[in-house]
């Protein structure tokens, strides 16, 4: 069943919304809506969630805004393709200098994209990365998750609706098999990306 924004937050009365799911209007619907969508996105990653952002580093800076919705990278490369590796924090606290050259390894934290030199020029480099995508809302009534994973959607909906109304016993029940249909989602994520390569290997 295709679900839509209007659909999910709707009286018990409608077909296919949550209250209609959990049998009580009284519910935070808008609140169990969006807890389900944070806790799908903290843990799937599928193509719908790929995307390639420009980051642009100015001349003598060593740090650069994340791209919006940023969830973690993929691959890094430079001006001239080639890749720029992540390091942990520890380990780039230890490779940054003051010297000015494109960059070779970058982290992340303070929300920022740190690198390990100063860039001698205006660069921009691109970034493949996994994003999350807008939420469902009054002015958004669809997105992948009702069109490819409803079902998904579903069930972490019923884990944040059993959580609001303190029922443990369902909050378990539904957590377990939303955590299932995750997994499976990204399996098969991986399975179709099999053959390309978006791997970042420390070089």
């Amino acid at each position: 069943m295709a679900f839509d924004y209007g659909t999910l937050t709707g009286p018990k009365s409608t077909q296919g919304s949550i209250r209609s799911w959990v049998n009580y209007e009284l519910i935070d619907v808008e609140g169990a809506l969006l807890d389900a969508q944070a806790y799908i996105y903290g843990a799937l990653r599928t193509r719908e969630m790929r995307s390639v952002a420009s980051v642009t580093l100015a001349e003598g800076a060593n740090s650069a805004p994340l791209p919006p919705g940023f969830l973690e990278p993929i691959r890094m490369t430079d001006p001239d393709g080639m890749r720029v590796d992540p390091k942990d924090e520890a380990d780039m606290l230890g490779l940054r200098t003051d010297e000015s050259a494109v960059p070779c390894y970058f982290g992340i934290w303070d929300e920022l994209l740190q690198f390990d030199t100063k860039a001698p020029e205006d660069l921009t480099l691109q970034l493949l990365h996994h994003r999350r995508l807008p939420n469902l809302g009054r002015q958004n009534q669809t997105n992948f998750l009702t069109t490819r994973y409803p079902n998904m959607l579903r069930v972490a909906c019923l884990m944040h609706a059993a959580d609001g109304i303190q029922d443990d016993e369902q909050y378990a029940r539904w957590k377990q098999r939303t955590d299932e249909l995750i997994a499976k989602a990204n399996v098969e994520a991986d399975l179709a990306a099999r053959g390309r390569d978006y791997s970042v290997e420390v070089r």
